[in-house]
């Protein structure tokens, strides 16, 4: 039998979800989930063999990100990420980590039910990597435009503070810009940015250069020497 846990948004497509799963016989549910903060405690309290989650989920942190901070301290753990065929969705966390086996990204819409994933559960956790048509085809166009525009190398959080950072705005202006009660959650955020655009310097040197790169639209190279 297999074990896992499940982190869907929608509390009624969660529970006939669950339930459907539950009913094969073939796989135990440990836990089920809308946010992804939870699914993280839940994992580190169950620690299920596989996840299936959403990418979009109620709070600020998706599936895949939520994926990704499980997986650095279980570095191959499998999962299944649905995400839907048509519309925007960000793709650009699962970019970055270059993730090489033990997942799959399918859409939503194909599966789900347990009859379509359970064939996809065994595969995964032997190790294979599987992708829809629809969303190799969204991962291809964001490596695309991250080729093109550093903001494409961003969540959409860390698109929404530099914006700001580059209006000249502080971090305690920041966060009640954006409904922050700590500006220190602005701080770790503005860190992000400056390491995923390589600004390897002191924090007040590159804040000036990120609010460069984000008003140019372009990478620069800097001679620190």
């Amino acid at each position: 039998m297999i074990t896992i846990g499940i982190a869907v948004a929608n509390d009624r497509e969660r529970e006939k979800l669950r339930e459907d799963l539950v009913q094969t016989h073939a796989v135990r549910v440990l836990f089920a989930c809308a946010m992804g903060e939870d699914g993280v405690q839940q994992f580190h309290k169950h620690a299920p063999e596989l996840l299936l989650t959403d990418l979009q989920l109620t709070d600020s942190m998706s599936g895949i990100e939520m994926v990704l901070t499980i997986r650095k301290e279980v570095s191959r753990q499998p999962f299944i990420c649905r995400a839907s065929a048509v519309g925007e969705n960000d793709w650009t966390a699962f970019l970055k980590a270059e993730i090489r086996t033990n997942y799959s990204l399918v859409c939503k819409e194909c599966f789900a039910t347990s009859s379509a994933l359970l064939p996809l559960f065994d595969a995964v956790l032997c190790g294979k990597v599987l992708i829809s048509e629809p969303i190799k085809a969204q991962l291809d166009a964001a490596q695309t435009a991250q080729k093109t525009s550093p903001l494409k190398l961003l969540n959409a959080e860390e698109q929404a503070v530099v914006t700001l950072l580059a209006q000249g705005q502080s971090n305690a202006q920041i966060a009640r810009e954006l409904g922050y009660h700590d500006e220190r959650v602005i701080s770790r955020i503005n860190g992000r940015i400056y390491s995923c655009w390589g600004l390897n310097c002191e924090r007040r040197i590159a804040r000036l250069r990120a609010a460069l790169i984000y008003l140019t639209g372009q990478l620069q190279q800097w001679n620190d020497g």
